[in-house]
Order: structure tokens, then sequence, then C-alpha cells
């Protein structure tokens, strides 16, 4: 971008005109290397950038940071699940607290799951904390009747 700019400004372009196009262009377009990411430049921050540019070269736009969540396969969900299948798991942190050494963060477990499988995951952990306080209520009944 910032060569462009410089290559209008051999060619006689004013640099507001060719910030203001810039700025107009690429505000809102995504990252290709992380689509949940968009450019956020004003005016005012591709000009600061460009100085920048001009007096330090292309290290002077180092991004700093890093390429979002990291993304998990099938193989890297499965442990999660089957913990979630067994009888005594109530809910998905509690699964996720039970993993050994988890690979990355639980809502990184939780978005790799599609929306079905995810809603039906959470329907059932649902139930099993329903059944959970059913058996609660039922063992107090018992009590008062026994006490």
């Amino acid at each position: 971008m910032f060569r462009c700019i410089q290559r209008g400004r051999e060619s006689g372009k004013r640099v507001h005109e060719q910030l203001v196009l810039f700025t107009w262009r690429w505000n809102g377009k995504a990252y290709h290397s992380d689509p949940s990411r968009s450019f956020r430049f004003s005016y005012a921050t591709l000009n600061r950038l460009y100085y920048a540019w001009r007096k330090g070269g292309d290290s002077a736009l180092a991004l700093h940071y890093h390429g979002g969540r990291q993304k998990i396969g099938p193989a890297q969900l499965r442990p999660l699940l089957e913990v979630c299948l067994r009888p005594e798991t109530l809910s998905f942190g509690e699964a996720y607290r039970q993993l050994g050494s988890p690979v990355v963060a639980e809502c990184s477990y939780r978005y790799a799951l599609n929306v079905m499988d995810r809603g039906l995951t959470r329907r059932l952990l649902a139930q099993r904390r329903k059944v959970v306080s059913a058996e609660l209520v039922g063992r107090r009944i018992l009590q008062e009747m026994a006490g």
C-alpha cells in the first residue's frame, strides 16, 4: 500500500489524496490470514504509519498480533466429547476440566463443534443436571419422611 503511495507521490499526486482513497477502500475489509478480523485504519492512522514506514522501512509495519483462536480438528475434539458422554459429567466446563492437558482453550472446543452438535451436547448436559436436581429433591423428601 505504502509503495503505491510512494509511486503516486513521485508522479506528482498528494499523499493526502491517496491516503483518503486507501482509507475508503480498505476500511472494513478482512485480513486474509484471519477473516474474522477486519482492517480498522482511519486516515490519521494510515498517515502516521506511512511516515513511520518512510522513516524505518517495512519493519515499522509489523502487526504484532497472533492469528486468532487456534483451530482444532475432530481428532482433538474426540476426547472432550468422550468425557461429555460419561454419566457423571454435568457441564461442558466440567468436561474441559477433566481433560488431562487440553490442547486449546475451552471456547475453542466449544466453537469447533458445529451448531447442531453443540446444541445436542448442551441439551444432553442440561437434561443430566435436571436429573441430578430431581434426585436431590427426592432424597430430601425421603429424609423428611424418615425423620
